[in-house]
């Protein structure tokens, strides 16, 4: 058992000496526990380090299976959390701040986002949702222009996310 969790911190190209692994003899599970708890560490706030958004934590496990991470894995993962991954607080070109509440049914750019503040106002909005697949077809305006850094705004991403309801 001990094995098992020790393989997930493991990365191809280190050598470690309790069980004389080299980086080519890692088991795809070890490689995809690393990709995991890589994510959960860098998300995750710790006492010695904030916490980095979903979407910045992406980009340094994409950036990483350039070296040592298995890079077919990490884009399978990076693919099935979204671009956007819940909870993620990002801009839209309409001026609105909101927080992906769910990847939606039409590809990864086109979320269902929860609107949360106006940036034009500068006051908060009565939260509602809106899917940016539907909307794109529309001819609306609220495509995402960027990620924001949840510190940067009054207001905690966590919190809408049980509100959101699926239809």
């Amino acid at each position: 058992m001990i094995k098992k969790i020790k393989v997930g911190h493991l990365r191809p190209g280190v050598f470690i000496h309790d069980f004389n692994f080299k980086g080519d003899e890692i088991s795809l599970f070890g490689e995809m526990t690393a990709i995991v708890d890589i994510y959960d560490a860098l998300t995750s706030e710790r006492c010695y380090e904030n916490a980095m958004s979903p979407t910045a934590a992406m980009r340094k496990i994409f950036e990483w299976s350039n070296s040592y991470l298995n890079r077919e894995l990490a884009e399978n993962f990076i693919a099935q959390l979204g671009i956007y991954p819940i909870g993620t607080l990002v801009r839209l070109r309409s001026g609105f701040i909101a927080v992906v509440v769910d990847h939606g049914n039409n590809g990864l750019l086109h979320p269902v986002v929860r609107i949360l503040y106006d940036t034009q106002r500068h006051s908060f909005t009565k939260p509602f949702e809106i899917d940016l697949a539907k909307d794109a077809r529309d001819g609306n305006r609220h495509e995402i222009a960027g990620c924001e850094e949840p510190d940067k705004w009054p207001l905690s991403p966590e919190q809408h996310l049980s509100e959101y309801r699926h239809d």
